[in-house]
């Protein structure tokens, strides 16, 4: 439809020299050297990389890490527990599931970043609960 658009703008120009077919190349020449310019600037993602797929795996591992956080707040976690937790379960987590999971998801993060981040949180708990691993 665009280009049936374009040949009939073409066609009934008066600068156009009644020349259609050369004023249709050059549209059609610019249209596809436009198209190129956009699709060929945007960012590709990897072809292997399913984004649905990732986006689940993020959330579920995020519920997961969320539900260690409240059983680290909780009053009622028991000491044993929570040195579980800060020592085994939310480092392996995070580190196997969660960080992957965001640097494929956000190239705004880098690995180390997420580490330090993961570090700040578990060095909290460690502190406050005086948890040694």
């Amino acid at each position: 439809m665009q280009g049936f658009l374009f040949f009939k703008l073409a066609y009934n120009s008066k600068s156009n020299n009644n020349k259609p077919i050369t004023t249709m190349k050059h549209i059609t020449f610019i249209t596809l050297l436009l198209s190129l310019a956009f699709t060929g600037c945007q960012k590709q993602q990897a072809a292997d990389i399913d984004l649905d797929a990732v986006t689940t795996a993020l959330e579920k591992s995020d519920t997961i890490l969320g539900l260690y956080i409240e059983k680290l707040d909780s009053e009622f976690t028991t000491q044993d527990v929570k040195v579980k937790i800060v020592c085994r379960d939310y480092p392996h987590e995070y580190e196997t599931n969660y960080a992957p999971n965001m640097l494929k998801l956000n190239s705004n993060y880098t690995e180390s970043a997420l580490l330090t981040d993961l570090d700040l949180v578990m060095d909290h708990y460690k502190k406050r609960d005086s948890i040694r691993c």
